[in-house]
C-alpha cells in the first residue's frame, strides 16, 4: 500500500512508470504516488510531476491524486505556491490550468487554508475567475458539512 511506502516503493513505482507503455497503467502508478504519507515523499512526487517524463495532461492525474490525499495538505499549498511560475505557465492551456486550480482549492479542508488560498490569488490574479469562485463555493460548502458532521465524523472516525 502506497500510504505506508517509503523511498523503495517510491523508487519502484517511477521504475514501473518509466517501463509501461499502457497509457492506463501509467495513470494508475501516477495515481498511487500521490497517496503517500510521508510529507517528503509526496514533495518528491509533486516534484516529479513538473519534469519531462510526466505529459502536460497527465500532470492533473498526480496533482488531484496528491489534492485528494489528507496527508498532503501541508505539503501541496506551500509546493504550489513555490511553483506557480511554472504552473501559471500552463494557463494558456485552458482546461488543464482549470483543473489543476480545482484540484489544489479542492484539497482546502479548513477556512485557513482556504482564505490563505484566496490571498495568493488575489496577489497572483488568473483570467480564471468563475473557475476560482464555483471552486471556492464548493470548498465553503464542504468546510460547513464538516463542522456540522464533526461530532459524528469523530464519533466513527477518529
Amino acid at each position: 500500500m502506497t500510504a505506508y511506502g517509503d523511498d523503495k516503493i517510491y523508487n519502484n513505482l517511477l521504475d514501473l512508470y518509466s517501463k509501461t507503455e499502457i497509457p492506463d497503467e501509467k495513470r494508475a502508478v501516477m495515481t498511487a504516488l500521490g497517496q503517500f504519507k510521508d510529507a517528503k515523499l509526496l514533495k518528491k512526487v509533486l516534484d516529479f510531476s513538473l519534469t519531462s517524463k510526466v505529459r502536460t495532461q497527465d500532470l492533473v492525474i498526480v496533482i488531484s491524486s496528491v489534492a485528494s490525499n489528507p496527508h498532503a495538505r501541508s505539503v501541496l499549498l506551500p509546493w504550489f505556491k513555490e511553483n506557480w511560475k511554472k504552473i501559471f505557465g500552463y494557463q494558456k492551456s485552458g482546461h488543464l490550468f482549470i483543473q489543476l486550480l480545482e484540484a489544489v482549492i479542492s484539497s482546502c479542508a479548513n477556512r485557513n487554508m482556504k482564505e490563505e488560498l484566496r490571498k495568493f490569488f488575489v496577489a497572483h490574479p488568473v483570467k480564471y475567475t468563475m473557475t476560482l469562485e464555483r471552486s471556492f463555493e464548493r470548498v465553503e460548502r464542504n468546510i460547513n458539512w464538516l463542522e456540522r458532521n464533526r461530532d459524528v465524523l469523530e464519533k466513527y472516525f477518529g
